[in-house]
């Protein structure tokens, strides 16, 4: 199951929900392909349990409410495409625009990240800034990461964690 989970997490990483099979996957983690159907029932179950790992954020939320934006911003300007801790966040990005996966990531966007978010920010539009702020990190997670912008990848990332902090902020503070 273990092994399962980490070969569906490496494919919907590297090629997105619609791209992968499930033979794929059982391959990658050399067991026979009926053990999917088993443990997960249907690709969408797997896809689903596969990204709901470590996709837990409230460690960013520990600290100064006035330094959240700069937190935000350094976790992912701070990560590459090799982190284990993205890979979730790239299966998704990369499947987004596969209805059925589409539908599997908003909900695993909202109830992981968005909805808590919205929850600990409070106040007036809460919930839409906490979206806006997802956007923005999603937006800048894809660019970095997936497309490889080579602005946003330079050894001078500091400034660009402040800049991106400072609008992430405007968000938070509303």
């Amino acid at each position: 199951r273990a092994a399962l989970l980490e070969a569906a997490l490496g494919r919907f990483a590297s090629y997105g929900y619609e791209q992968v099979g499930l033979r794929d996957i059982a391959a990658d983690a050399g067991v026979d392909v009926a053990l999917i159907n088993r443990y997960f029932g249907t690709k969408a179950k797997l896809f689903a349990l596969t990204i709901s790992r470590n996709m837990s954020f409230a460690f960013l939320l520990d600290g100064p409410r006035d330094e959240l934006g700069e937190r935000l911003a350094a976790y992912v300007m701070q990560k590459d495409a090799s982190s284990a801790e993205l890979a979730p966040l790239l299966a998704q990005i990369r499947s987004a625009a596969s209805p059925e996966a589409g539908q599997i990531f908003k909900k695993q966007l909202e109830q992981s990240f968005i909805d808590p978010l919205a929850e600990w920010l409070g106040g007036k539009d809460a919930q839409e800034r906490a979206g806006l702020i997802a956007s923005e990190l999603t937006g800048l997670a894809t660019m970095r990461i997936v497309l490889g912008i080579d602005v946003l990848n330079g050894s001078q990332t500091t400034g660009l964690v402040v800049r991106v902090g400072k609008t992430l902020q405007a968000y938070i503070d509303g």
